[in-house]
Parts: structure tokens; sequence; C-alpha cells
């Protein structure tokens, strides 16, 4: 009987101590994100869950004609609503005609149909005969762009696995080394770019969410001779501020097509690999942008 005892009160010592360990982690994270929330002055009602997952995108709740889906927040996607092809037949979506596609360097990589979505919520909101462009190869259900978070604010945690959304303007922050003037862009409406160094050098940077790795355009990579790696280019510091970043291998890609009414060009597109080790706040009404860790 005693040896029963003591067997079980083993296990429940350790059943108790997973518990505990599990309970202050949980109050940790709780913690973190009510700091934030709380110096942001952001509403519960204004917190919403996200989920990191294919490509280390962020991804969000969307509904669709009153089905739930999973959609990629990417805040370099200027089209506002892209699906695929599988979701627009999922959805019975109409097709109401094509555009063309461009990518980042401006060059046209093909023709998209274009549907009509007759009603979708996000983020709390609902916006009634949405257009949706056509997404295909990605293997990704949709993505949402910063349309549906422009004139707002947003707080993007992707260690908490949270974002915040908010109509009001955020609080004046004392730590002013933190905030960047937002590089504002007439041809793309909502795109996040701010100065930052690279190796020391003055750079507009492109914040995307959905980008999976960082990506550095041609004329940086001849200009500081960066040297080539496997799959890219190794940056030895991006500067924000008072943080810094090493990007091991950084893939190259033209941000010519997205440049031209820019005061100059876009050399850096940061993605996910960085954006996922700090807080990143953008502040539409106020045309800041905020990063902190």
């Amino acid at each position: 009987m005693y040896e029963l005892f003591r067997r079980h009160a083993t296990v429940g010592s350790i059943f108790l101590l997973i518990f505990l360990l599990l309970s202050e982690e949980g109050c940790r994270r709780y913690q973190k994100i009510v700091d934030w929330q709380k110096e942001l002055e952001y509403e519960s009602s204004e917190i919403f869950p996200i989920k990191i997952g294919k490509y280390g995108y962020p991804y969000v709740q969307v509904i669709i004609n009153g089905q739930e889906l999973e959609m990629a927040f990417d805040t370099g996607n200027m089209s506002g609503l892209l699906v695929a092809p599988e979701t627009a037949k999922q959805l019975s979506l109409s097709s109401i005609g094509e555009s063309k596609h461009y990518d980042s360097s401006g060059e046209t990589i093909g023709t998209s149909r274009v549907f009509i979505v007759p009603e979708l919520v996000v983020f709390g909101k609902v916006w009634a005969e949405e257009q949706a462009h056509e997404h295909a190869g990605s293997g990704l259900v949709g993505l949402i762009g910063p349309r549906y978070v422009y004139g707002k604010r947003f707080t993007i945690d992707y260690k908490n696995e949270v974002i915040a959304v908010s109509e009001s303007p955020s609080p004046r922050i004392e730590q002013e080394n933190i905030i960047f003037p937002l590089v504002r862009s007439k041809d793309h409406i909502g795109m996040i770019v701010i100065r930052g160094e690279v190796n020391g050098y003055p750079v507009l940077i492109q914040i995307d969410t959905g980008k999976s790795r960082t990506c550095v355009d041609p004329v940086l990579v001849e200009k500081m001779n960066l040297p080539e790696v496997t799959r890219g280019y190794r940056i030895d510091e991006i500067q924000l501020g008072p943080y810094s970043f090493m990007v091991t291998s950084a893939k190259k890609v033209s941000f010519r097509g997205i440049s031209g009414d820019l005061p100059e060009p876009i050399l850096i597109g940061m993605g996910s690999d960085i954006l996922s080790q700090v807080i990143l706040s953008v502040d539409y009404s106020r045309q800041i942008v905020m990063i902190s860790k």
C-alpha cells in the first residue's frame, strides 16, 4: 500500500510540476499581451488571434459568404483580397473580368480573373461587394492586404500570435527611437515603407509580412558588394533605430516597379524572418511605424 501511494504521489507531483510550469508560461504570455495592449490603448474587442503557418506568414480568420477561412495577412499585397482558384470555386464566386498581374519589378507576370465577393468579414468589420483577384500557384487559400487596415492602426505580434486593429489613433510614445515616419506612396496606397540602414548605408525598407524571408534589390547587392551565399546574399546588419538584424541569406528581388513615386528606390524588403522577432505597429492616421521587442 505504501509503495502504491509513493508511486501515485510521484506521478501526481510530476503532473503538478508540469501544470505549474505551463501556468507560469501562460501567465508570462498573457502579461506580455496585456502590457503592449495597455500601453498602446487597445480595447479587448480590438484584439484578434493569428496563426503562424506556411512560409512563416501570419494567418487571420476571415468570413466570406458565411464560410470561415484562414488567409495570410500580407502587407505587401496592394490588390486587397486575393483568392486561390480552388477557393473561388469553393465559394461559388462569380468572375467579372480579368486584370494584369505585376511583380515588384514592374514586370507583367500574367493575367488573373477578378471575382465579386458579396460579403467579407475581417477584423470585425463587414465589407460588401468586394473585388477579389485570383492568386494561383502558392498553395494558399488566399491573402488579404493592408486595404483592410488602411486609415486605422494595427499592431502585430508573431510570438504571442495576436493582431490588434483600432480606428482610434495611437497614443504618444516617449521612446522616439522606436518610431519611424511612414514614407507614403500615392501609387500603392497602404504600402509600409520606412527609412533604415544596411551595413551603415541609408536605404528605404518595405515591410512585408507576405515575404517569408528578407529580400534585397540588385542595386544594393552591387553597390555594397554583398557576399553571395547559398540561395542569396548575406547582410551583416539591417539597422532600425536601436535594433539591428543579420540576414544570413537575403533573396535578390527588384523593387523597381513599386518605387516609382517614392523619393528614392526601395532596396530592402523586410520579411517575416525579421518581423517575427519584433512587435510591429503601423498607424496610418499618424503616418508612423513603431518597432519594439
